[in-house]
């Protein structure tokens, strides 16, 4: 009886394994840009004593990726507290394209997730 459930629990977490397998890619950042909006609107505060509170200030990131086979403009607004993709242009990037999604992978391990704006497959050279 308890064979039987290590084997099944066994078994489901290396079914687990496989799903949530990637398919990791190599590229180059060619590009980062990063706006702030023009006009920011916050709340108010109830109480006057307390004065104007000045709202958080949102960033948008604008990265591009270039593979062999890909060309990909990613965005990722980022609120000032959030930690983003340490990307500097000219650098590898192991990333990984999910539909409109492509997660980043740093160097420590952690993975970002970024929203595709732009893809562009490359042609292969005749």
């Amino acid at each position: 009886m308890i064979r039987t459930l290590l084997l099944t629990v066994g078994l489901v977490a290396m079914s687990n394994a496989v799903i949530g397998a990637r398919d990791w890619q190599n590229g180059t950042w060619t590009e980062v840009t990063v706006t702030r909006p023009r006009v920011v609107i916050g709340l108010q505060t109830r109480r006057p004593s307390t004065g104007p509170q000045e709202p958080r200030m949102t960033e948008i990131r604008t990265y591009i990726i270039d593979s062999h086979s890909l060309r990909l403009e990613l965005k990722e607004p980022t609120p000032p507290q959030r930690l983003s993709v340490e990307a500097i242009v000219g650098e590898r990037v192991v990333f990984a394209l999910e539909k409109n999604t492509v997660y980043v992978q740093q160097s420590d391990g952690t993975e970002h997730r970024l929203r595709v704006t732009k893809k562009h497959e490359k042609k292969p050279p005749r």
